[in-house]
């Protein structure tokens, strides 16, 4: 990515945050390649804040393109561990099945099928590059959940609604 096109992003990612009533910060690393070419680094954060936490959605563009959304929040269940991952393309054409996707849970699964939230999420799959895996983990005090994923469709912001309104009403239905 060229170092010019980054105000273009910042707008669209301030535009997102600002739907989102998140805050919005910007990074730009200059980074020494191997070949000792200097390459920019460029990472978009964008910070949610939803029942007294916040939901943090981290992009990196230039040498590396991939995101992550991450939140961390006390549970009122138990055994709500969840992992939801995405087949490619290529996956997609050899399975028998014609799902996008696989969810693994015990507890959490019956919200996880009927959740509107998640369906969003999962029908962006079926239409663009966009194969994130994402994770539920229970730990002693806290429930955290992380989606991480590429950033190889040419718009890089349209995921982001969708998954930080997955997180918010699993936050909702499990939060404490």
């Amino acid at each position: 990515m060229q170092a010019y096109i980054y105000p273009l992003m910042e707008e669209k990612y301030q535009a997102v945050a600002a739907a989102l009533n998140g805050e919005f910060n910007f990074t730009k690393q200059k980074i020494t390649m191997a070949d000792g070419l200097k390459d920019f680094q460029f990472i978009f954060n964008i910070k949610v804040p939803y029942k007294n936490e916040h939901i943090l959605v981290r992009h990196h563009e230039g040498v590396l393109t991939m995101g992550d959304v991450f939140v961390e929040f006390k549970s009122n269940i138990t055994e709500a561990d969840f992992s939801i991952k995405t087949f490619s393309l290529i996956e997609r054409l050899f399975r028998k099945r014609n799902s996008s996707f696989k969810i693994r849970a015990k507890t959490t699964k019956p919200f996880l099928v009927k959740n509107e939230a998640l369906k969003e999420v999962l029908n962006l799959c079926k239409n663009t590059s966009f194969e994130p895996t994402i994770n539920g983990i229970e730990g002693q005090t806290h429930f955290s959940i992380l989606s991480e994923y590429n950033l190889l469709d040419e718009d890089k912001t349209h995921m982001i609604v969708p998954l930080v309104n997955f997180y918010k009403s699993f936050m909702d239905e499990y939060a404490r």
